[in-house]
């Protein structure tokens, strides 16, 4: 769902879609994380 925007922004480069598919995905799961610590 999310790999779709980023491959939309980087088209020029493969390696930067991997990337930002991976940077989103841990992004998702530090903030996850975060709110189950909380409560």
């Amino acid at each position: 769902m999310f790999c779709t925007m980023i491959f939309a922004f980087f088209k020029i480069g493969g390696t930067l879609n991997v990337f930002g598919c991976y940077l989103i995905k841990i992004m998702l799961f530090v903030r996850y994380l975060m709110i189950s610590l909380q409560s």
